[in-house]
């Protein structure tokens, strides 16, 4: 689990996202815990995709998933739900595998969620081209230039998705990408 702790050491308003090693989970208990979120707030989703699906995908973009966004589509295939607006009950839209494709303006970010309609979006670095590398998740869109950090991986996104955390929200990601910068230049 991310705790959020205030550090200020100058008497300003800083924040410091420490991660709890003590409370890992596995991808597989990941993805039940969202399953169990969707759940408790009335989230319709869609049943995962085929092994085979995947594997055309990965061949049709010369891309290899990584084993957390295997899994999370082979358990479902997101919340783009015919007749719903394919949002939860904070507008987040998972969406499925047949939508993911490379940014227009950024070829390593496919984007994997959608935030109130395209107010920003959430995408996965599947080429090993940003800055944190494969499998890195980073808020694209909203009123920035260039994208921000949010997670090392999808199923430390799916955690923090879970969690609510501040560090999904722009102001959130802002502080995180910053303190990331800082500690790996």
């Amino acid at each position: 689990m991310w705790t959020l702790r205030p550090r200020s050491p100058h008497g300003l308003q800083s924040h410091n996202y420490t991660r709890d090693e003590s409370k890992e989970v596995s991808d597989a208990a990941v993805v039940d815990q969202v399953l169990a979120y969707w759940a408790q707030h009335s989230v319709p989703w869609l049943p995962g995709v085929a092994p085979t699906e995947l594997d055309a995908f990965e061949a049709s973009f010369n891309v290899e998933l990584p084993p957390d966004l295997r899994l999370f589509y082979t358990v479902t295939n997101g919340t783009e739900v015919p007749s719903t607006r394919g949002q939860d009950h904070q507008a987040y839209d998972f969406v499925p595998l047949q939508m993911v494709a490379p940014d227009p303006e950024i070829n390593w970010a496919w984007t994997l969620v959608d935030y109130r309609e395209s107010s920003w979006w959430y995408s996965i670095d599947l080429l090993g081209m940003s800055r944190y590398g494969i499998n890195a998740m980073y808020l694209l869109g909203a009123v920035h230039d260039r994208p921000l950090l949010v997670a090392r991986s999808f199923s430390e996104f799916l955690q923090l998705y879970v969690e609510e955390n501040i560090r999904l929200r722009i102001d959130g990601a802002e502080i995180y990408d910053a303190q990331m910068r800082r500690t790996r230049p």
